[in-house]
C-alpha cells in the first residue's frame, strides 16, 4: 500500500486497469476500453479505428469515476 501512495504522489506509472468498455452506439460493438493508471491519468484504447460517436459503459463492480462500487 505504501508503495502505491509513493507512486501516486510521484506521478509514476506502474500499473493500470480497465475500467469501462466502449461501445459504438451505432452498432453496439465494444470498440476499446478505458483504462485507468494508479496516477489517476485514463486513456481510451481503441482495438482498431477510433469512432467519433461512442459511449462508455463501465465495467461491473465500477462506479462512473472508475472506483469500485459499494
Amino acid at each position: 500500500m505504501e508503495k502505491r501512495r509513493r507512486a501516486r504522489a510521484k506521478g509514476k506509472r506502474l500499473f493500470v486497469r480497465a475500467i469501462a468498455e466502449i461501445i459504438d452506439p451505432a452498432t453496439g460493438q465494444i470498440v476499446g476500453a478505458q483504462y485507468q493508471w494508479n496516477t489517476g491519468e485514463r486513456r481510451l484504447e481503441w482495438f482498431g479505428e477510433k469512432v467519433a460517436d461512442y459511449r462508455l459503459r463501465p465495467l461491473e463492480g465500477q462506479d462512473e469515476r472508475g472506483g469500485a462500487g459499494a
